[in-house]
């Protein structure tokens, strides 16, 4: 026998199979539960954090997860008290700081706000820190992106000339590679020309070092009303934002309007319109909800768009008339109400703050409303998430055998097709075993 043949025994290839196999199961780390929600990070153990958690923001997969937290446990050494990004992996159960200085240890000022790639490799933040990428001359609220695998950070909200600029800069949007991210910003430097005293919208190109600004009206004239909230398509080419500005000439109702750029092109189009291109109307005098954080998100390929809007005339079905979430296909100009439960009756309250999947299909939403699933009775906001291809609307903020949540729950994020939802909640149910940190947590449901 050659040496090529003793070494492709039957043997030898089962055993190799049998590594190989080990090697996966070992990288998979713990199973995750399905169909139980479970408090991230630390679901696999009874390790509780000691101040909750906030914001998660989900990669397309599901297993990458970044959230807020001011808890000082989380690793092993001890946190500073303030609010700090963190990476959790759900397939390994494991947790990393995302937001470190230079050199490593704690900011000492709070960073909020987590935004992560689809791949889940980079991960955006705010902070006003000045340690985290030195030197910093800002000395205010500037947006950053951490590498996972290089374990790297880079300020982003500079100008083309990589300059750090003075300003409010914060709010930001990842691309799925990370080359490109959108954000909101009070700065005058970020690029020429800018004079309006206004928040803008920018997108940031990694590999070409560019700044640019998008909030500019179809004639090129810039926004005389903020610009806030980007959301950003995985391919980086659209990016979506919401202004009371009248950036079309056909924008004349004088309402918060949802905006959609093609960077590419260098073209805009108003988003919040019905499917026969009639603008939304409100309701005047009509008492709406505030706004707690962003009411719109984008598809991965950027043709389907979930947004708020409390206008009254967008779909034909009897809504509220005062925050419904609507679904516009950007390719065949159409819009659907997506606050509704699954008989297709609206959503009888307010449903706010949707998270879309990034093939489109599945939008996650927290609502008051009390029909959109059978037996809604605790009086309390509760995540839902609407199936747009099978019509389905489900309640996920619920516990152990189907037990409702006893506190709100809010801020969802889901991953592709919708099998993963993360959101935050203060309820003290959810769990099978206690939940005694009397703060708001971050849950993961794998449906």
């Amino acid at each position: 026998m050659t040496e090529a043949e003793r070494m492709n025994t039957p043997e030898r290839r089962r055993c190799l199979i049998a590594l190989a196999l080990a090697g996966t199961l070992l990288a998979m780390g713990p199973k995750f539960p399905k169909a139980e929600v479970q408090r991230i990070p630390g679901w696999s153990t009874d390790h509780e954090p000691d101040f909750g958690g906030l914001r998660p923001k989900l990669s397309a997969s599901g297993r990458w997860i970044a959230f807020e937290s001011k808890s000082t446990n989380l690793l092993e050494t001890e946190g500073d008290f303030s609010n700090d990004i963190y990476l959790y992996d759900a397939r390994k159960d494991l947790t990393l700081q995302v937001s470190r200085v230079e050199g490593g240890g704690d900011p000492s000022l709070s960073c909020t706000r987590p935004a992560i790639a689809g791949s889940g490799r980079f991960v955006a933040y705010d902070s006003a820190d000045t340690q985290i990428v030195t030197p910093d001359v800002a000395n205010t609220s500037e947006v950053f992106l951490f590498d996972r695998k290089k374990k790297i950070t880079e300020r982003i909200s500079v100008s083309s000339e990589g300059e750090a600029v003075s300003g409010h800069s914060s709010a930001a949007a990842v691309s799925k590679s990370g080359r490109h991210v959108a954000f909101e910003s009070t700065s005058t430097q970020l690029v020429p020309g800018d004079s309006n005293n206004k928040r803008d919208i920018f997108l940031r190109d990694r590999k070409k070092r560019t700044t640019t600004r998008l909030s500019l009206a179809s004639d090129g004239g810039q926004a005389d009303q903020d610009c806030v909230a980007p959301a950003i398509s995985g391919n980086g080419r659209f990016v979506a934002f919401t202004t009371r500005a009248a950036l079309v000439p056909e924008d004349t109702n004088g309402f918060e309007d949802v905006y959609v750029v093609d960077a590419k092109k260098h073209t805009i189009v108003r988003a919040s319109v019905a499917s026969d291109g009639s603008q939304g109307e409100q309701i005047k005098g009509a008492t709406l909800p505030p706004r707690s954080g962003p009411d719109i998100s984008i598809s991965a390929n950027g043709r389907y768009l979930a947004f708020r809007s409390d206008a009254m005339n967008l779909v034909a079905e009897a809504n509220t008339g005062g925050a419904d979430i609507f679904l516009r296909d950007l390719k065949k100009g159409s819009t659907i109400l997506v606050s509704k439960n699954s008989e297709g009756e609206a959503g009888n309250s307010a449903s706010v703050l949707p998270a879309i999947s990034p093939e489109g299909r599945v939008v996650a939403f927290q609502s008051y409303a009390t029909n959109l699933v059978p037996g809604d009775a605790n009086g309390k906001q509760d995540v839902f998430v609407r199936d747009v291809k099978k019509g389905q609307t489900a309640r996920v903020s619920l516990g152990p055998d189907a037990v409702e949540a006893n506190d709100v729950s809010t801020l969802a994020s889901v991953s592709a097709r919708g099998k993963w939802v993360g959101f935050e909640s203060e309820a003290t149910n959810l769990l099978a075993g206690e939940d005694g940190n009397a703060r708001k947590d971050v849950f993961l449901l794998r449906r």
